[in-house]
């Protein structure tokens, strides 16, 4: 059975016909698999953690809300059902437009998004601990070339240090 398990694992490796893209395609998922895993030990998942972080800046109509994450309406209202349930989130109606319903942080939320960015700072922490403190800064450069063509400009709509327009969040 572990024969199985393992050739099933070898052929779910990504074939992109780049080494370069499959390892970072693999990467990302250990990180991601791993904070939604840690996530989830304390009643979090990393999709609650995007939303919540979004949040941590203001109100954000749910329309809003879905487009920043990139999921549609109904999977962002499943989630937010989740999260006003739990005392996390709250929906209120919109001052000016009483078609829109503002999505805002309640305090326990702010509270909960402290605990979940600490953790995935962990997780991080630990995914990334391999990788020597003086290769670090290289790593990122090469990083941020991906998806860039050749010669061209690294900023690619993020800010200065988030080309591609992937900043991290706060």
């Amino acid at each position: 059975m572990t024969t199985r398990s393992t050739d099933a694992q070898r052929r779910a490796v990504p074939d992109t016909g780049d080494e370069i893209v499959d390892a970072l395609l693999v990467a990302g998922h250990r990180v991601r698999t791993a904070t939604d895993a840690r996530l989830r030990e304390e009643g979090l998942s990393l999709a609650r953690l995007k939303l919540l972080r979004l949040l941590a800046g203001g109100p954000l109509p749910m329309g809003q809300v879905s487009a920043a994450l990139h999921v549609v309406p109904r999977s962002t209202t499943d989630l937010v059902d989740g999260l006003v349930s739990a005392g996390l989130v709250a929906r209120r109606p919109h001052p000016t437009d009483r078609r829109v319903v503002l999505l805002e942080l309640t305090p326990a939320g702010r509270e909960r998004l402290a605990v979940a960015r600490q953790l995935a700072t962990e997780v991080a922490n630990r995914s990334t601990g391999g990788v020597p403190a003086d290769r670090r800064a290289e790593l990122v450069e090469l990083l941020q070339r991906i998806g860039v063509p050749a010669g061209g400009d690294t900023d690619g709509g993020g800010d200065a240090a988030h080309p591609g327009g992937y900043a991290r969040g706060r």
